[in-house]
């Protein structure tokens, strides 16, 4: 996995370096590029992972840069970051960021977004074949609140770069994560009081010190929070648990956040203005809140914009094994099952990218019999429409090759340790 810093700014490179290599532990190269001419060259043929730039220096951050590297479909799948003294963007960049860190957070913020997303790296930053987190899932979160804002960021990222939702309501999904995370933290897992919380404040000290004071209790530093998600026909529901005791949840819910003078509270209230629905569970110690997708075209990878979309019932076959293999199928959105003389062999959703696509390229028949196992929807590609993708968007080839890479890897894995047993 390659992190690449475009600055020449040394001093802030090796910053950089010494705090990666300090605080991620996953296997990553780090490069420090000072060349503005050959950041493009460097992005096109390096194709790294993760992408920061020094947003401070014009001759890396100008607009026709970003310009040129959000139409480039080749540059697709590389997540950018920015590093400015005041997080604000360069005049007239309109970009995607998926963060801006300040010289400060090189040591704190930074190390820790980076890892939870070297973990997820099968996230969607912006275009090209999507390949994201798939329709459900459960991230299990220390209780670290600098970890907090980077799985808000994720979740609705990813609901955004997938079409589901427009940007404003990202922000939205983001501060009411952030908002309900933190809260599982700090008053569900370290049993941070109300009452504690605003002494500790008006001393002027920082809550995420009173959090790590907590956390000296064994049994409160082993404590973790889990996050579920599930992408539903037309919304959203995400759950958040922690291992608390619970509070009374009634109470704030049916307040009035013009009557609420303190802390307490008021995230929640402010939360309810955000999202769609938000229930707790007793003792109170699970929250469950909604999100309407909003009225807009599904998001395509570049080049399927203008093919057609199949949909699918519960149930409906896609193809039979042994059936003519003339392409192969893109996932939009739902599940599938395949299956093998009767047998369920696995689960397909949209973090699988394709259907078909072994049998397409080795010009086999189809080797199982594919169906929707929920209202699902695909794009069927042909061998022509394919080749000309390709042509025209290099960049999916050898993502396709990275598919079946890492697919043939996974493979391998399984057999080495079957013959362990």
């Amino acid at each position: 996995m390659v992190i690449v810093f475009f600055s020449k700014n040394e001093k802030m490179a090796l910053e950089i370096e010494k705090s990666l290599n300090e605080k991620v532990y996953l296997d990553f190269e780090f490069v420090f590029s000072k060349d503005p001419d050959e950041t493009l060259t460097f992005l096109e043929y390096i194709m790294p992972q993760f992408a920061i730039f020094d947003l401070d220096d014009f001759e890396f951050s100008s607009p026709e840069n970003f310009q040129k590297i959000a139409s480039d479909p080749w540059l697709g799948n590389t997540g950018i970051f920015g590093i400015k003294d005041d997080k604000t963007l360069p005049v007239q960049v309109d970009y995607p960021f998926f963060y801006i860190f300040t010289p400060f957070e090189i040591t704190t913020q930074m190390p820790r977004i980076l890892s939870v997303l070297m973990k997820n790296e099968n996230l969607l930053f912006r275009t090209g074949i999507i390949q994201d987190i798939g329709n459900k899932g459960v991230f299990v979160i220390q209780s670290d609140i600098e970890d907090v804002k980077a799985y808000a960021e994720l979740i609705a990222s990813n609901l955004c770069n997938r079409g589901l939702i427009q940007t404003a309501k990202k922000y939205a999904i983001i501060f009411a994560l952030n908002e309900l995370l933190i809260n599982a933290i700090e008053h569900g897992n370290c049993e941070i009081t109300a009452e504690e919380k605003k002494t500790w404040l008006a001393e002027d000290k920082k809550i995420i010190d009173l959090v790590e004071l907590k956390k000296q209790n064994p049994k409160i530093a082993s404590r973790i929070v889990t996050l579920e998600y599930e992408l539903l026909e037309t919304k959203v529901q995400i759950t958040i648990t922690d291992k608390g005791k619970g509070f009374d949840f009634i109470h704030y819910l049916n307040n009035d956040i013009q009557n609420i003078t303190g802390y307490s509270g008021r995230g929640i209230l402010m939360t309810k203005c955000f999202i769609d629905a938000i229930y707790y569970r007793e003792p109170g110690n699970q929250v469950t809140i909604e999100v309407s997708y909003d009225e807009s075209n599904i998001k395509l990878p570049l080049g399927l914009e203008e093919h057609k979309i199949l949909e699918l019932s519960v149930g409906e076959v896609l193809f039979q094994k042994g059936d003519k293999s003339d392409g192969l199928y893109f996932i939009v959105r739902g599940e599938f099952e395949a299956w093998i003389d009767g047998k369920l062999v696995s689960i397909l959703d949209s973090s699988d990218v394709f259907i078909g696509e072994m049998a397409f390229l080795l010009r086999h028949r189809r080797t199982a019999t594919v169906k929707a196992k929920t209202a699902s929807q695909v794009i069927f590609i042909g061998a022509k429409d394919w080749i000309d993708t390709i042509r025209k968007y290099p960049l999916y080839g050898v993502y396709l090759s990275r598919i079946l890479a890492r697919k043939l890897n996974n493979t391998s894995i399984t057999v080495s340790s079957l013959k362990q047993i």
